[in-house]
Parts: C-alpha cells; sequence; structure tokens
C-alpha cells in the first residue's frame, strides 16, 4: 500500500485511466466516476464485456484491456472474486511498465493484493479515487 507522499507521486505523471467494471448502469459508482475523472483531466477508459461500443460521459466502453496499450492506472469497480481474475491476466501480460492498480471498496481481494504487492507492482486500497 502506498502513503499519501508516495501516492501523490505515482499519479502526478498519469495520463490515462481505464476503470473496469464501467458500464452504462448509471447507478452504479463506476459510471460516475468516468465523468469525475475525466474532469479533473484525466484521459478516462470504460472497460466493460457487456457494455462495449456503447459511451459514457463520452468514453468509449472497451470490452477489455486491449494488448499493445501501455496502463498507467487501472482502476477495479468489481467484486473482489472479478478483481482477482483481472489482475491475473493483467500480470501474465508483458507489460513494460506495471500500472498502479487501484481496489475501489469492496473490490479488494487480499490473495491479487498480495500478488501485485510480491510482483513489485504498486497498489492502493482501502481508499476510494472519487
Amino acid at each position: 500500500m502506498l502513503d499519501e507522499e508516495s501516492l501523490v507521486s505515482a499519479i502526478s505523471d498519469i495520463n490515462s485511466v481505464h476503470i473496469i467494471g464501467a458500464g452504462l448502469n448509471k447507478e452504479r459508482t463506476a459510471h460516475t466516476a468516468v465523468g469525475e475523472i475525466s474532469q479533473r483531466g484525466w484521459r478516462v477508459v470504460p472497460v466493460h464485456p457487456r457494455d462495449a461500443g456503447a459511451t459514457v460521459s463520452g468514453s468509449p466502453i472497451r470490452s477489455e484491456l486491449e494488448d499493445g496499450i501501455e496502463l498507467e492506472l487501472v482502476v477495479l469497480f468489481l467484486a473482489p472474486e472479478r478483481a482477482q481474475k483481472v489482475v491475473k491476466k493483467l500480470l501474465l501480460k508483458d507489460l513494460h511498465h506495471p500500472p498502479l492498480i487501484w481496489y475501489q471498496p469492496g473490490a479488494e481481494d487480499e490473495t491479487s493484493i498480495n500478488w501485485l504487492e510480491e510482483a513489485g507492482w504498486k497498489v492502493v486500497y482501502n481508499d476510494c479515487i472519487v
């Protein structure tokens, strides 16, 4: 877990935020987070397999994290079991630089957090990005 100073440093150079779980359901926090985060100046990439092709706050929804894209910050708005599956896929990707992984409250999964920390990835949990 990053302390506040390390977190500020880690996000200061970030341009793009991938929000996993951001779909068309306006009742979900992930949906409203897209607009809130984009208003803070970041490029937001919503990712939701069922709602891919539509848009949230003007941002096209992707079906998955695409290969060949440099990931900077990945925010997980998922149930813990789903978060674990996403983290497993991320750890298996051939990435030049690992992204910062942010677990929204309720997405935390101790196993996948341990995987990331053991791999030396930066992780945030018990904190809300919006």
